[in-house]
Parts: structure tokens; C-alpha cells; sequence
């Protein structure tokens, strides 16, 4: 493996040689980009029926097993991110905690060492701080604060670390030889002069493996609510990576779409969405007081998509419908948009990943307490 030192240097003479050229088609070349990547795409429109015959079913569950802190080696405060490996290793992203789980949910260690050094992470208190990626032996890891990237094997040995040119937002994972990474604008509640809604932009870039080179892809527009003193968030903004095949796919709307990006062309491949029964919004009790003291606008709807997740090539989608015996309503997609199932899972917790013909879902038990629990879907 050529080491960080040999990668920056060969980067560097890269970047001289065509430094001049670089800044002469930079513009115009990004401005093409951004143009060809928005209005290129394929749009594919689904009706509200999938194409599966057994559509509208509850999948069986089967109980596989439960990760709990009881053992006093590690403790669940948050559970900020869950990912799987592709042998099944569990990743989990805790306060000052990166906790490895074999696949049959055995603890093995915690691999987050905090610190200013090689290897370390400055600060690791809440979801925003680390982002990170999972290889089949090695992982990511984004510093936030320190502005940098931790690469170490799933022992903890360090591989490389290097400063990133700026810090970005969210750190997506790694995608052929380049890294893949979301800055989202700079706001504040003092930058509002008056009320009102406005785009916020989310911003696509990818990155060199050792973080000197950066190009920017596309932009997403975002919507909020804003004024002096509150910023509302209006839409959701998530994004699922498929590094095998290159796709990005991106949720930036309240309403029923989803983006498909084709990173190594630079441009939306498609966009696809179904016809939607939109749920009445639920006002939540931490919002009551905030809209009567800033009189501010109450949605109308529910985000039409909660969450979504790569299951091999299809795309999860878990919706904003819910039935009080059947559980949420989950639309599958296939990689070319098609609408093919939907069907509902009922379990006490939240979905936080998917793989295969598993699912793991973050729950508590009677006394409050964070568990994992990974469950089997039973269906022949």
C-alpha cells in the first residue's frame, strides 16, 4: 500500500502541473455540470400500486438477538449511527464510543480513540460530530471539529490520517478512489431581516483519497422557515451511498421523490417517486410553545418519507403511513425507480439498518434502556 506521504506528494505534482488550466475551465466546467446534471435525468413517475402481487402484506419477524450494555464493557447513551458490514460486523456510533459486534452480536472493542493525535478523534459527543464508513476491513471515520479523516482496520490499527481543505457537513463514505462528502450553507437566526421560507443548499463533493483534490458535483436545494430569532427545518435531507455501483441516492423534498445521482458521471441519473396519500401533520408537544411564542407556520403534512436504506440494489422507503395493528408502511424501489413492493413491519423501535433478509431496529426496554435487536423477516 503506498503510504499518505507518496499519495499527497503525487497529488501535489498533479495539481501544479495543471493548476493553470484548472482555474481557466473551473467555472464553466462546474457551472456544465451542475446544468446537464439537473435537467439530464429521468423521471419516473409510479402509480400507487407496486408491481408484487402479495403487496399490502405484515412481514413475519423472527427474534434473532438482543445487544445490550448490561455487561458494564460499553454503554448505550444515544445510539447516533448503526451500519452494517457486508459479513454482517456491526458498527455502532455511541458517545466517545465506535463499538464493534461480530455478526452474531458478540462486543469485541471499542475502536474510537479521543485525543488531537494520529488516529484520534477530538470530539465525539453528538450525531454531527463523526461520520463514518464501512470497508470490508477497514473504515472512515470524519472528524468534524478537527476538520480531518481517521482511515483504520477493524482492529483499530491506524492506516492513514489526514486534514481535509474544508469541513464539511457530512461525510457520505468512500466511493472507487475518492471520498464522498455534503456541505450544507451557513445559516443563523440572525442572518433573517424578515420571515419567511428560502432554500438552503446542500452541495455535492467529492474528494481525493488523501483529501488534496476537490470537485464539486451538484446542489440541492432544501427548503426552511426562518425569521430573526427561530429556523424551522421544512423538508428532510438524507442520502443513501451505494459505492459498488457509484449511485447517491437523495431525499431533499417533503414531498414523495428521491434522487438518483450517478457519481462518476457527475449528474442525476433519475428521479422517481409514486403517487402518495399525504398524512395530516401531528404537531409535536416541544413544538407547541415554539409556534405560539414565534407565531410560526405549522406544517400541513408529514415528511412523506421518514427514512429510507439500501437493501442489495433496491432502495427501503419507509413511509409516513402508519396502521395501529400492521405497523409502517415500506415501499421498495429497484435501482432503475421501478415501484415493486410494499408491505408493513411492526416492531417496538426504529429501523435503523437493513440488509438481506434482516433488519435491525434501536429499542428500549421497560426501564428506558438503548438495546440493538436484530430481526429475521420469516416470509417464504
Amino acid at each position: 500500500m503506498r503510504s499518505l506521504k507518496n499519495k499527497v506528494r503525487e497529488e501535489k505534482m498533479k495539481t501544479k502541473g495543471v493548476a493553470i488550466l484548472g482555474r481557466a475551465l473551473g467555472i464553466a466546467l462546474a457551472f456544465f455540470l451542475l446544468i446537464s446534471g439537473l435537467h439530464a435525468q429521468q423521471v419516473i413517475e409510479n402509480s400507487d400500486k407496486p408491481l408484487s402481487k402479495n403487496a399490502g402484506r405484515m412481514l413475519p419477524l423472527q427474534f434473532v438477538f438482543r445487544i445490550t450494555d448490561q455487561s458494564g464493557k460499553f454503554y448505550f447513551k444515544g445510539i447516533y449511527s448503526l451500519k452494517i458490514a457486508e459479513d454482517g460486523t456491526i458498527f455502532i456510533y455511541d458517545k466517545d464510543q465506535l463499538l464493534r459486534f461480530s455478526a452474531e452480536g458478540k462486543f469485541i472493542k471499542n475502536l474510537l480513540k479521543k485525543g488531537q493525535g494520529p488516529g484520534e478523534i477530538s470530539t465525539a459527543n453528538y450525531l454531527g460530530d463523526i461520520k463514518f464508513s464501512v470497508g470490508k476491513k477497514d473504515l472512515y471515520v470524519y472528524d468534524n471539529w478537527a476538520r480531518k479523516i481517521v482511515h483504520f482496520d477493524w482492529d483499530g490499527t491506524l492506516i492513514e490520517d489526514f486534514k481535509l481543505k474544508r469541513a464539511f457537513t457530512d461525510f457520505l463514505g468512500r466511493m472507487d478512489d475518492q471520498l464522498v462528502f455534503i456541505e450544507q450553507e451557513s445559516i443563523g437566526p440572525g442572518m433573517a431581516q424578515t420571515s419567511g421560507f428560502r432554500d438552503l443548499k446542500f452541495t455535492l463533493f467529492l474528494t481525493s483519497l488523501a483529501g488534496i483534490s476537490e470537485k464539486e458535483i451538484l446542489f440541492f436545494p432544501n427548503q426552511l422557515y426562518q425569521q430573526p430569532r427561530l429556523i424551522m427545518s421544512w423538508a428532510p435531507f438524507e442520502t443513501v451511498l451505494d459505492p459498488k455501483t457509484g449511485r447517491l441516492y437523495v431525499i431533499h423534498t417533503s414531498e414523495y421523490k428521491i434522487v438518483q445521482v450517478d457519481l462518476r458521471e457527475g449528474r442525476v441519473a433519475r428521479i422517481f417517486n409514486r403517487k402518495y396519500p399525504r398524512v395530516d401533520y401531528a404537531v409535536r408537544e416541544y413544538e407547541k410553545d415554539m409556534i405560539k411564542k414565534y407565531d410560526a407556520p405549522v406544517k400541513k403534512y408529514e415528511y412523506d418519507i421518514q427514512a429510507f436504506f439500501l437493501n442489495k440494489e433496491n432502495i427501503w422507503v419507509i413511509t409516513s403511513t402508519k396502521d395501529q395493528k400492521k405497523g409502517n408502511l415500506i415501499d421498495v424501489f429497484d435501482a432503475q425507480g421501478k415501484y415493486i413492493d410494499n408491505f408493513y413491519i411492526s416492531i417496538p423501535g426504529v429501523i435503523a439498518a437493513v440488509q438481506d433478509d434482516c433488519i435491525y431496529s434501536t429499542e428500549q426496554d421497560k426501564d428506558g434502556n438503548m438495546q440493538v435487536v436484530k430481526y429475521k423477516i420469516a416470509e417464504k
